[in-house]
Formats: C-alpha cells, structure tokens, sequence
C-alpha cells in the first residue's frame, strides 16, 4: 500500500505532488483495463446455458445456445409460452449478453392456444403467470402464482375451451 506522508498546513513538496501524480495514473490505468476487458464469448455460452438447465421452466427444453462477440442467438423448440418467454429472460441476465438473437421455435398446442385466449378476456386471470401445455383431448396448468379464487376461474375457463375433455391442475 502507498503511503504519502501528510503534512498540514505546509506547502505540497514537488514528491508529494508526483506521488500523487503517479495515483492517479495508476489509478486511471486500472480502471482502462477493467473496461476493456469483456467477457469471453464461451463463459457467455456457459452462464447462458447453466441458467437453461437449472430453471424449471426451461430445463426441458431443447435449446442450443452459442455467442459470437457478446451476440447471444439461442435455437431450439419451446412447448409453452412460458418455456419460451422464460429462456429469452435468463438470456439477457448475463452480464456481457449485449444483443440476444432469439431464433427459438414456439409450437404450441392448439387446445393451450385455445385457453390462453379464452384466459385473456377474463380480468380475474387475464394477467396470471400460467404455463398452459396442450395434448390431444387436454391441458395441463402449471403455476406457483396462483391464489384460490385465480385457481378456481383458470379450471372454469379451461373446462370451458371447445376440445378441452381433461384438465390437469399443477396450480399452487
């Protein structure tokens, strides 16, 4: 650790005055080269990646995550709004993720299309954090922002879709 010695009242010496000359360089210097140092584009891919694989939503999905100078582009199949939403979020978390290309393909169920519409013109509901998965003959909700009262008008309104014969209820 530098030390400059302090003398009240007196003069600035011309060593003083180079000492601090010589920080604030110094001082100036460190900072340019933080700066320029970005990330490298494989621990972009990694952090990408590793926040994929541990989120429930997006674990299973299948996507692919590469970087080319900061440019995250992220390809693969999302089953679920939620899924697909979810991976663009976690994308642009990553500290040095400076543009995300978001070439994920989005096919959803025509039964979840179906209630997610229905869904949206009910204001109870309409903004309700909801993962809607289709399958021939039903659905399946999934949510952990759900409150009684959300819960009970969700399976209304998803009984109620033309096509919709099973519902299945992960809603907390």
């Amino acid at each position: 650790m530098l030390q400059l010695p302090v003398t009240c009242g007196a003069a600035p010496t011309a060593s003083n005055r180079l000492a601090r000359i010589a920080t604030q360089i110094s001082l100036l210097l460190t900072m340019a080269i933080l700066l320029s140092c970005g990330r490298s584009d494989g621990s972009i891919q990694h952090d990408v990646w590793a926040r994929l694989i541990n989120d429930d939503a997006t674990l299973p999905m299948k996507v692919t995550v590469t970087v080319e100078q900061g440019t995250v582009r992220l390809t693969g199949t999302a089953r679920s709004r939620l899924q697909y939403e979810r991976a663009l979020a976690l994308a642009r978390e990553v500290v040095g993720a400076d543009h995300i290309v978001n070439d994920i393909r989005y096919e959803e169920h025509p039964l979840a299309s179906a209630v997610y519409a229905a869904m949206k013109q009910d204001p109870l509901v309409s903004a309700v954090a909801l993962e809607i998965e289709g399958f021939d003959g039903g659905v399946i909700l999934r949510s952990d922002k759900t409150n009684e009262g959300q819960r009970t008008r969700i399976l209304q309104i998803a009984r109620g879709v033309p096509g919709v014969m099973t519902v299945h209820d992960y809603m907390k």
